[in-house]
């Protein structure tokens, strides 16, 4: 009951703040990923076993994110980097790269489509940019507006203003995105660029080693926490955003129920100026507090995740990635935790990988994209046919299985057949 008016209350703070959605991203030609369209809904999965290309995806979107933020320097770099294409299938691929969603400006809703395409560095030349796309419409609206476009390293259109079309001259050299210069400006555009261009789409590491994100003695600072540990961000949270450190608080304790109390610790050391911080953790059956250090690897892993997703939702960022979360985790404890993060996240979407049948328990059919097993190297992700769930579920249910581990034996005893793979998949 408690988590649920907590939920309630920051749906209701998020309702003031507005901030990008993130409806899908278009990804092409980088390291072994082909083609490939992400849907993404309020929780999202990218489901098979190790060697699938799950992690290049998670890769392939921050490269993607990244490169639009970066300055010219580190976009050459990137064009000549351990991403380029590998698969022989995929030689002088280009890279492609969309994202769409939506954006607020003045009040209004506008859903945006913003991409662009690089080659890659090859044979002694730099990378160069060769396309780049922006397009808006309102939420009621079918057709969209172009508002930038670009068919060459050097030649670029924008829209003037709002009742102009898109032929103005803008200028650009082969390692500049004009949208980026726009956001800089003071521009028609320079509202919505700087929306598009500020996103953020954090990937959370996986935590093999929980306990040097809440040492004592320095630790692992954490870029989505301005490179603190999270005992000193929870101890600085506290300081600064009750509101936020309660529902902090009061979600973790509803996590974990055995913790009754949860308290962040400043330590000044011997020379009276360096600081370290921990976490003190009161457990039920426990007769004083003890370091959060103390507490086992799933549950601090949960705390790990639960505290950046309310970073995340904090700092108005759409879109975080989660590299297996149910590693270390119970699988009871499985649905509390994708609840939690689903609620608490708010506007904040999530994808995650796993290789694991028990996530699959905890998420519908449409928040899950398969890796197909086809024996060509390349990454292929897609969703269940819909028209095909009844028949998967039930003959899971004949088999005794649960539709997770019914779908693993399924996509190992289908493999590479095209036919059944198409019939099955979208």
């Amino acid at each position: 009951m408690i988590l649920h008016i907590f939920v309630a209350l920051i749906n209701e703070s998020t309702q003031l703040k507005k901030i990008m959605i993130i409806s899908s991203f278009i990804i092409k030609g980088i390291s072994n990923i082909d083609q490939l369209v992400l849907n993404i809904g309020k929780k999202n999965a990218l489901i098979a076993p190790n060697g699938y290309g799950k992690s290049n995806v998670l890769s392939a979107i921050s490269f993607g994110t990244n490169f639009i933020s970066a300055n010219e320097n580190d976009r050459r770099q990137m064009l000549s980097s351990r991403f380029q294409p590998i698969n022989v299938s995929m030689k002088n691929q280009n890279f492609y790269f969309e994202i769409n969603g939506e954006v607020n400006e003045n009040g209004e809703t506008r859903v945006f489509q913003y991409g662009f395409e690089c080659e890659w560095a090859n044979n002694g030349r730099n990378g160069t940019i060769v396309a780049e796309w922006c397009r808006i419409k309102n939420s009621n609206e079918r057709r969209y507006r172009q508002l930038l476009n670009r068919a060459s390293s050097d030649k670029c259109l924008i829209v003037p203003s709002s009742t102009g079309r898109c032929n103005k001259p803008f200028e650009v050299t082969s390692l500049q995105l004009a949208l980026p210069i726009i956001a800089g400006g003071a521009m028609f555009l320079s509202d919505i660029a700087k929306q598009i261009c500020g996103v953020n789409v954090p990937n959370l590491e996986t935590l093999d080693n929980p306990e040097s994100y809440f040492s004592v003695d320095g630790g692992r600072g954490i870029p989505l926490l301005d490179g603190m540990t999270l005992s000193e961000y929870i101890f600085r949270l506290k300081q600064s955003d009750e509101y936020t450190y309660g529902i902090l608080s009061d979600g973790l304790k509803q996590l974990i129920p055995r913790i009754i109390e949860f308290e962040p610790d400043e330590i000044t050391l011997s020379d009276g100026l360096s600081k370290v911080y921990d976490i003190r953790v009161m457990e039920s059956f426990n007769s004083h507090p003890t370091s959060i250090r103390l507490l086992s690897s799933g549950s601090k892993r949960m705390i790990f995740l639960f505290t950046l997703c309310v970073a995340a939702q904090k700092q108005n960022i759409p879109m975080i990635m989660v590299e297996e979360p149910e590693n270390s985790v119970h699988p009871r404890l499985m649905e509390n935790l994708l609840l939690t993060l689903d609620a608490y996240a708010s506007n904040t979407r999530i994808l995650m990988t796993s290789h694991s049948p028990y996530l699959m328990r905890y998420l519908l059919p449409d928040q899950m994209y398969f890796g197909l097993p086809k024996k060509d190297g390349l990454a292929h992700f897609a969703k269940v046919n819909p028209s095909k769930l009844k028949y998967l579920y039930r003959y899971a249910g004949e088999m005794e299985l649960t539709f997770g581990e019914f779908m693993f034996d399924f996509m190992l005893d289908i493999e590479d057949n095209n036919e059944k793979l198409n019939t099955f998949f979208k």
